[in-house]
């Protein structure tokens, strides 16, 4: 497991590398018109990545072969690196900036939030759980005051407080980023409570990336008006389709059902997330854009931590592995989808606010 983690960290560099270059290359390439249908693009190559991973990853498990993903990988890896030096056209030299210091302690605090949500799950008892998340709140709340402190920064100006322009974004995206954590369970449940093999389950979880491809694409070219309210719907259909599973997973049956829902929560995904990130760009400060863009990346990588570890404190408290089984899984089932209903939720109130200050510093 160690040797796992620590290959994991090391993927995990590049693939977050990667990702802050996608979003700022989308400003840096693409005229303000374009943003959204270019985000809408890099969210379909997520969407069909993810849509195929679990597919594949049932495959694997069939076999009981799992070491075989890896592998696989490492010779698909290599191709990636032959079509950037292909396919992307040099640029000249960019005018020298200031170097700017790396924000290590920001980025420590944020880990060690998100490793005490993880050990406040495998906590035995209450107490253990209490203290954990009292401490992961401390440790955000900590990091929080370091970014406004106006220090060395992670995100851009305002991104933490939600009263302003771009953090009622980053609001926004995180919570929506929250909801749709609960994938990583949904292979389990599907096993456990209704009998699917895991080629099965993984190609029913894929319904969540399919319908955000589907979201992102269908509403990349709306009209600016269209934008504001496809931002307040997705929220709106991502609440949806995670209180449907709330009432499907425990029980036994519903499959189409449930993978109606699962669509339904990547499709209010993609809807708003290609005009949030368009106002990200907006909103930043002219000399603090490329951090902006960047910060895109970070914001996911928050997002998808702290509602993985969400995720796995409240199935662990609920019953996941204590009692176990078919009653356990049921019960945890149905306290995760009820708890992480309330994320879209309060999404929507920020995203509300994110369509008040677009009438306002975006021209109709």
């Amino acid at each position: 497991m160690g040797v796992l983690l620590a290959g994991r960290f090391v993927q995990g560099l590049g693939a977050g590398t990667l990702s802050g270059l996608s979003f700022s290359l989308v400003r840096v390439l693409f005229p303000a018109r374009l943003w959204p249908r270019a985000i809408a693009v890099v969210s379909t190559v997520w969407g069909v990545a993810t849509l195929l991973g679990p597919a594949v990853g049932g495959v694997f498990a069939e076999w009981g072969a799992w070491r075989a993903a890896f592998w696989t990988l490492l010779v698909a890896t290599p191709l990636f690196a032959v079509l950037v030096e292909r396919c992307l056209a040099r640029q000249p030299a960019p005018a020298p900036r200031p170097a700017t210091p790396l924000p290590v302690a920001s980025l420590g605090l944020l880990l060690a939030s998100v490793m005490a949500v993880s050990l406040a799950g495998t906590a035995a008892r209450p107490l253990g759980n209490a203290a954990g998340v009292a401490v992961a709140l401390a440790l955000f709340a900590w990091f929080v005051r370091r970014e406004q402190s106006g220090r060395s920064r992670l995100l851009p100006s305002g991104a933490c407080d939600p009263r302003t322009p771009i953090g009622a974004v980053f609001a926004t995206q995180f919570l929506l980023l929250v909801g749709i954590t609960n994938e990583i369970f949904v292979p389990y449940f599907l096993q456990t409570l209704h009998g699917m093999t895991p080629l099965h389950a993984g190609y029913l979880s894929a319904a969540m990336s399919l319908g955000w491809s589907i979201g992102s694409v269908g509403s990349s070219g709306v009209s600016e008006r269209g934008s504001r309210r496809a931002m307040v719907a997705g929220p709106l259909i991502e609440a949806a389709g995670l209180a449907l599973l709330f009432v499907l997973m425990p029980v036994v049956g519903g499959v189409f059902a449930m993978g109606v829902a699962l669509a339904a929560i990547g499709l209010g995904m993609g809807t708003g997330w290609p005009h949030l990130c368009a106002r990200v760009y907006r909103f930043a400060e002219e000399a603090e854009r490329d951090l902006a863009s960047a910060s895109l990346s970070v914001i996911v990588m928050i997002g998808n931590a702290f509602g993985s570890a969400f995720a796995g404190l409240i199935t662990n408290m609920a019953g996941l592995t204590v009692p176990g089984g078919v009653a356990g899984a049921a019960h945890a089932a149905g306290w995760l989808y009820g708890l992480f209903t309330l994320a879209p939720l309060l999404a929507l109130a920020c995203a509300a606010r994110v369509r008040r200050f677009s009438r306002v510093t975006v021209p109709a």
